[in-house]
């Protein structure tokens, strides 16, 4: 006895197509910005991401392939003054501060002046002598006489 097998080709009406799905790649970095002055539209930045085993818009890849975002909101300081600097030496003294992410008065929170300016203590004044009592000014009842001293410089004003 003898086996016997027989084989026929035949089409079943369906391909043998391995599936593929599609899916998305992970996002790409955010592209750097270009240097951002706060409040300044207009700069962008902006990633992409791909689709593996299709084309976007296939299902698994549904959805924006690219973005896009603005500079100034995703990586901007609020600008502001930092804290005054030391005085600087006399006879006129200044001092400066610096805008924060900003350029002083072109932005909303840099308000005002960069530099501050004070005169400088003064040495003592020079106070002569006193003088002599004058005549009472009336001759009875109450009245008033006076004493005084001169000063140059500034400071001098009161009876020290």
């Amino acid at each position: 006895m003898g086996k016997s097998v027989h084989t026929e080709n035949c089409w079943t009406g369906t391909p043998c197509v391995q599936q593929v799905r599609a899916r998305w790649t992970n996002w790409e970095n955010w592209s750097r910005c270009p240097h951002v002055r706060c409040g300044v539209r207009g700069n962008n930045q902006n990633r992409r991401r791909r689709c593996q085993g299709g084309s976007p818009g296939q299902q698994g890849c549904n959805g924006p392939d690219f973005e896009v975002r603005d500079c100034a909101s995703s990586s901007c300081i609020p600008a502001g003054w930092f804290n005054w600097g030391s005085w600087g030496s006399c006879s006129l003294r200044k001092r400066e501060r610096n805008c924060n992410g900003g350029i002083p008065e072109k932005n909303n929170n840099c308000q005002g002046s960069a530099f501050e300016y004070s005169n400088c203590e003064s040495p003592s004044p020079n106070r002569l002598q006193w003088s002599r009592w004058s005549d009472f000014a009336e001759s009875c009842g109450p009245t008033l006489r006076m004493i005084m001293r001169l000063c140059s410089g500034s400071g001098c004003p009161g009876e020290n």
